[in-house]
């Protein structure tokens, strides 16, 4: 392996329960790469935007599963794993796991600043799949306050972005609840958006406070239930709060 075709890890190889989505509740193998184009005020892996200063390896990888021969679902989450600079590397990487493991994009499928919004992009993204005798999982994370951008963006530009149909793709949404009902309804509203494929999660308070988070779980929960709309539990935030590794 090519020094070159490592990518960098924001934080060690883990093993835990998918916390969140469709999944949630499955043991899962976790790779965090590090960096991301977006400064989420509410980002509750905030250590994950530098650049990590761990090197991975297909063969680390395989190793480590080898250590937990139970497991066969990985998720590559971030920061953002699909940024443009490790497009070559992750390729190599899922090249060299076809067929063996599931395995699950956690994305905002936002590659680089220069191009944001364009629609070939999320295209180019995509294009994963035919590396794979099995689909990829994507759960798509949008944001829509432009508070979280470090540059001049437009709502309406994220909801057309993220509101194009995404049929033939193993492809959901996680929407995070904290009282931006608002843009989380209209985005449903959009045309080719199917509420069947989007799921609400609780916001975790940052820094974490148990007694904030039980109330934020609860409001959404209120939320799902008087829209008709999918709830995602935090699994992992539930069992062991804020813990880095789990």
């Amino acid at each position: 392996m090519e020094e070159n075709d490592r990518i960098k890890l924001s934080e060690p190889i883990f093993c835990s329960l998918q916390g969140e989505g469709p999944y949630s509740g499955t043991p899962s193998l976790f790779i965090r790469t590090s960096r991301c184009i977006l400064t989420c005020p509410f980002c509750d892996t905030k250590f994950a935007w530098k650049d990590g200063d761990i090197n991975i390896t297909v063969k680390d990888i395989l190793d480590e599963l080898r250590k937990k021969k139970t497991i066969n679902h990985i998720v590559i989450t971030g920061g953002e794993p699909l940024l443009e600079c490790n497009h070559k590397k992750l390729k190599t990487f899922l090249d060299a796991l076809s067929g063996f493991f599931y395995i699950t994009f956690e994305t905002t499928l936002l590659s680089g600043k220069n191009v944001l919004f364009e629609s070939t992009l999320r295209n180019e993204l995509f294009e994963y799949t035919k590396f794979f005798k099995r689909e990829i999982h994507y759960v798509i994370s949008p944001k829509f306050d432009p508070n979280c951008y470090p540059f001049p963006v437009i709502k309406e530009n994220i909801f057309r972005f993220y509101g194009e149909y995404l049929n033939g793709y193993d492809a959901c949404f996680k929407l995070i609840y904290d009282k931006n009902d608002l843009d989380i309804l209209e985005f449903i509203e959009k045309p080719k958006v199917n509420s069947n494929d989007i799921w609400i999660m609780p916001m975790t308070p940052i820094p974490f406070d148990k007694d904030l988070y039980k109330k934020s779980c609860e409001n959404t929960a209120e939320f799902c239930i008087k829209k008709g709309l999918k709830y995602s539990p935090r699994i992992h935030i539930d069992i062991w709060g804020n813990e880095r590794g789990k």
